[in-house]
């Protein structure tokens, strides 16, 4: 419907653009404005396919996800859907810039599939949000009286197969808000 609009109104702009009665300035102003016209639908239907194809590429990597088959959404980084799609990075970052989606899960940013990569001394790859439960879980099961230092929880991570530096533990505890050693101890 929309298209047959635009069609007969451009078809209307060219009848009157074409007429011998219309002066040299409205047909250069039609021109231009019809040309302006098509670029800025041009772009829109660009912007429209590009974010279909990243959209398509995030559900593929984040099926499982998404379909609550799994708690985490799998690692993923704009650069790994940049090269599927054959894009610059930058405009990935763009496209996926105050968009959501919405999912089984409720509704979503597009940013928030996009997850940092953690190696495991296994060589399994996990997301960080799988790094940033195990902390959890190791802190909500310490004993309050004698928190663990992120020393510590380094340790018993390396028994869960994370190798990680004690920075790394103090940054994914602080963007969790959670207290260091001292300010979580029971007084």
């Amino acid at each position: 419907h929309r298209d047959l609009h635009v069609r007969s109104r451009r078809q209307r702009q060219m009848c009157i653009r074409d007429s011998k009665d219309t002066p040299k300035e409205e047909k250069k102003f039609i021109d231009q404005h019809v040309s302006s016209a098509q670029s800025l639908l041009d772009t829109i239907l660009f912007r429209s396919h590009t974010l279909r194809k990243v959209v398509s590429e995030i559900i593929n990597v984040q099926h499982d996800y998404l379909s609550e088959k799994q708690q985490h959404p799998n690692p993923l980084k704009l650069e790994d859907i940049a090269k599927k799609i054959n894009m610059d990075i930058s405009s990935i970052s763009r496209t996926v810039k105050n968009k959501y989606i919405d999912s089984p899960l409720g509704t979503l940013s597009l940013k928030s599939f996009f997850t940092s990569k953690i190696i495991k001394k296994s060589g399994k790859v996990v997301g960080a949000e799988d790094l940033k439960t195990a902390i959890k879980d190791i802190i909500e099961s310490e004993d309050k009286n004698k928190p663990l230092s992120d020393l510590e929880i380094v340790k018993l991570l390396d028994t869960q197969d994370f190798s990680i530096a004690r920075r790394t533990v103090a940054k994914y505890r602080e963007s969790m808000n959670i207290l260091n050693t001292k300010k979580r101890k029971l007084k």
